[in-house]
């Protein structure tokens, strides 16, 4: 799949999940062990902020790719910890609004990317020195969504089973 492609079928397949689901239903339950989908959706909308950087950076060089620098100079685990306890205190609401954001942004500057671009190897060499921005979408960004947005689905459908079973008092 062109990875263009995949990004707008991830990104709308997870908006497609989080509908119905209210703040408070994102704020409480675990859909993971630790996390709850706000957690979740923070995390997504973070490295969706790493993909901007990627692109922006391809685009305008030496832009202020804050979140990519981050990410490159904590590592993943690092870099995850400090974006929770950042979002953490962060309305979910606000959360989503700035993943939508971000992704319609990626998408928007997507018209100034040739194939060729989103080809070309050795651009994100902190990644793999071989890979290329597509292959980034394609290989990292794309699967953490899909990842998630399958274990908010599972999650839904939990909460859903509940809601129709006679409580037991």
């Amino acid at each position: 799949m062109h990875p263009k492609n995949a990004l707008s079928q991830a990104h709308d397949e997870l908006i497609k999940t989080l509908e119905g689901f209210t703040n408070d239903d994102a704020e409480n339950g675990f859909v993971t062990e630790k996390w709850t989908i706000k957690d979740i959706v923070g995390n997504l909308s973070v490295h969706e902020n790493v993909l901007e950087n990627i692109i922006t950076s391809q685009i305008v060089p030496r832009s202020g790719a804050i979140y990519l620098y981050q990410l490159i100079s904590m590592g993943e685990e690092e870099f995850n910890k400090y974006q929770y306890d950042i979002l953490k205190t962060h309305p979910y609401s606000d959360i989503l609004a700035e993943l939508n954001t971000t992704n319609h942004h990626i998408q928007s500057m997507f018209s100034q990317f040739t194939d060729d671009m989103l080809d070309q190897k050795g651009k994100i060499n902190w990644f793999n020195k071989d890979a290329s921005i597509g292959d980034y979408i394609l290989q990292v960004h794309c699967p953490r969504k899909r990842k998630y947005t399958e274990q908010i689905a599972k999650y839904k459908k939990h909460l859903e089973k509940l809601k129709h079973e006679p409580s037991k008092k």
